[in-house]
């Protein structure tokens, strides 16, 4: 009995470059392969923020205002940034669950499923 094919959803975050390129790569490297996986690319913020309210109260996207600090260079005080926003997530952690769970919906036990911070170097153990 055919199940049809696996579908991975490759989460990522659109912010420096390297989670969308990373995403992009496993895709393409998954379809070169001819493995019988539906491989869809999920934007977290997307999800996140459906009603693009970040960019209406700030005028700026979460990743253009990280991109926006990168590119003048901004990256001082970025361990403490960082505490912060993971202190945040696992604030929002049940929310953000909740709402990522009905666009990933719909997969078998058994599906595979990437996170963002699998894509990073040195992040899969």
């Amino acid at each position: 009995m055919s199940l049809g094919p696996k579908t991975v959803d490759l989460v990522y975050f659109n912010a420096g470059g390297g989670h969308r390129a990373s995403a992009l790569a496993l895709k393409q490297s998954i379809e070169a392969q001819g493995l019988p996986w539906q491989v869809r690319l999920v934007n977290l913020f997307e999800i996140l923020d459906p009603r693009d309210l970040f960019r209406r109260f700030t005028g700026l996207r979460p990743e253009d205002l990280y991109n926006l600090r990168l590119a003048r260079g901004c990256t001082a005080g970025w361990s403490r940034y960082l505490m912060l926003l993971q202190t945040v997530l696992r604030l929002a952690h049940t929310t953000i669950v909740r709402r990522l769970a009905p666009p990933l919906a719909g997969h078998r036990a058994g599906h595979g499923r990437l996170a963002d911070s699998q894509l990073q170097p040195g992040a899969v153990r």
